[in-house]
């Protein structure tokens, strides 16, 4: 289904999109605190009636914002651990991707 061209939005997402995102952007800061929502609790969250519309119909952009925090966290260790220690970033690639000797 697509979105009606007359839509407005702000950096090329709805309403309905940000809500979701924030939700799940917010959700996924706490990092430490696992607290993603599975689609079959969004009735029982102590939210407006437009959050959870906005959660049930783009329930996509919740998943991708509660994720984020914890790609840029991965992505950054990645990328210092290649920056300090290649060859042993390396190494460890290829011993959990199963290639070299």
């Amino acid at each position: 289904m697509f979105e009606d061209p007359n839509t407005p939005t702000f950096l090329g997402l709805s309403a309905d999109e940000w809500h979701a995102f924030g939700y799940g952007l917010k959700d996924g800061i706490k990092v430490w605190k696992r607290t993603h929502i599975k689609y079959s609790e969004i009735d029982g969250l102590d939210e407006s009636p437009v959050v959870k519309a906005s959660l049930k119909e783009k329930f996509h952009y919740y998943e991708i914002g509660s994720d984020l925090p914890e790609d840029i966290i991965l992505l950054a260790f990645v990328v210092w651990f290649a920056w300090t220690d290649l060859p042993g970033a390396m190494k460890l690639a290829g011993s959990f991707l199963g290639v070299g000797g």
